[in-house]
């Protein structure tokens, strides 16, 4: 029981960043002090544990020239967890006090301490069969619920997908060790419903606690590992992005090709509502999905917004645009925060152009979720989603290909052909080419490899 409330403590807040710190940094970005003050002072009155609000409360100070104040603010939002340095540096005020320049000329010790302390606290709040690594390479720490090898696998592929990243997105920076560090939570399904207490959610980052967790080792971690990188490029350029764009280059990689290596997406059950929005109308108009904040965002029909984020991402990554994307962002941002010209520009017309280029493209692309019914029928067996490491059988039908294969009830598939599947579909998908495969499974202590013939469709 303590280290379940300890563990709660640690996850506190871990939903996403903090909307009061936003509201003021929005007050003093328009020059309304007097209300960024009766902001600020209302939220810490009820409780607020933002270390970004302190934050701006010390910027606010710092702008009614009282740096005394400013720079014990800004002591105390280090001490609570603040560590956006890059924020720091181009506040020229905030950067100029005693304190500011202190911290500054130290930022690479603090954010060691950070991430030491922030470590030590999740190991004390989980329970000694959790894994934990720190990967000075990526800046992550992992708490990992999993195997040794499951462990270096979720590893492996943070280290593939940075590198994708800066392939296709972004360059490396040249200083990663000013990149504050983030613990990525792996937890049981056990830990995750009590600590997050929600259903239909795979995962959480936030950006501002630094914490990422994830109920499974496929989509969910994918996606979120996806924010992890794109915020730190966004802290150091001191930008940021419409939810169009940040989720739906999160949710890019969430379902891949099994028979491409590296990060190439597919279909999904995303694109396939996007697809059937499209096809009765309904699909937003980008001026409107564009524009979405992010309460309308999440709030309004969510499973359609992020479908169709999805959709546009794929598109742009299909026709080899999203490095241009990126760089016309970051260019523009500030005469075009929603990206309308930047889509544009990167795809060589106008917005109406790009849109209706993406729209014949979706309507054209494929199903992308497999039939679940159909596919299980046709191998003989039952699944369901498991423990985030992989489906596991239900039953097996006598006389197919699964019995035939020696699949029991029980069996957690781990990998096929030699590339980990995670989830029901990405089995499926791995599976889906008639002929012999071979099915890695987890069964007690045991990891045998076992022979599947898939008959043709």
């Amino acid at each position: 029981m303590r280290a379940l409330a300890l563990a709660a403590l640690w996850f506190a807040a871990i939903a996403g960043a903090s909307p009061e710190a936003d509201r003021a940094r929005e007050l003093i970005a328009s020059g309304d002090l007097v209300a960024a003050r009766a902001h600020i002072d209302t939220e810490l009155d009820a409780g607020s544990t933002s270390n970004r609000l302190l934050y701006e409360l010390a910027r606010l100070e710092a702008i009614e020239g009282d740096e005394a104040r400013a720079g014990a603010t800004l002591v105390a939002a280090v001490a609570a967890g603040f560590t956006d340095f890059y924020a720091l540096s181009r506040d020229a005020r905030l950067a100029a006090t005693r304190e500011g320049r202190t911290i500054l000329a130290g930022r690479a010790a603090i954010l060691e301490d950070r991430g030491r302390a922030d470590f030590e606290a999740v190991q004390r709040a989980f329970p000694k069969k959790y894994r934990f690594v720190r990967v000075d390479a990526l800046r992550l720490q992992f708490a990992s619920a999993f195997d040794e090898s499951l462990t270096a696998e979720v590893i492996d592929e943070a280290v593939a997908l940075r590198e994708w990243v800066h392939s296709n997105l972004w360059d490396a920076p040249d200083d990663p060790a000013l990149d504050p560090w983030v613990t990525v939570l792996l937890p049981t399904p056990e830990d995750f419903v009590r600590l997050v207490g929600a259903s239909g959610v795979g995962g959480y980052y936030d950006p501002e606690k630094r914490r990422l967790v994830s109920a499974d080792l496929g989509p969910s971690y994918r996606h979120e590992l996806m924010h992890v990188f794109h915020f730190r490029r966004l802290e150091r350029l001191g930008q940021r992005r419409p939810h169009w764009f940040t989720e739906g280059l999160a949710a890019l990689h969430e379902d891949l090709d099994p028979a491409r290596d590296g990060f190439v997406p597919v279909g999904s059950w995303r694109t396939d509502i996007a697809k059937r929005r499209l096809a009765a109308g309904r699909l937003r108009s980008w001026d409107d999905l564009f524009a979405q904040d992010h309460d309308r965002f999440v709030g309004h029909r969510p499973r359609a917004q992020y479908a169709q984020s999805r959709a546009i991402a794929m598109y742009l990554h299909d026709r080899g645009l999203l490095r241009d994307v990126c760089a016309a962002f970051e260019r523009t941002v500030g005469d075009d925060p929603l990206g309308l010209a930047a889509v544009a520009a990167a795809a060589g017309g106008d917005t109406k152009q790009a849109e209706l280029a993406f729209r014949g493209w979706l309507a054209t692309l494929g199903t992308g979720e497999p039939d679940v019914v159909a596919e299980t029928a046709r191998l003989g067996l039952i699944l369901k989603a498991g423990r985030g490491d992989g489906p596991e059988i239900e039953r097996t039908e006598s006389r197919s290909p699964a019995s035939a294969a020696r699949l029991r009830r029980r069996d957690v598939i781990r990998a096929v052909d030699g590339r980990p599947v995670r989830t029901v579909a990405e089995f499926l998908r791995a599976v889906a080419t008639p002929g012999r495969h071979e099915v890695l499974v987890r069964r007690g202590r045991a990891t045998p490899t076992l022979i599947l013939e898939t008959p043709p469709d």
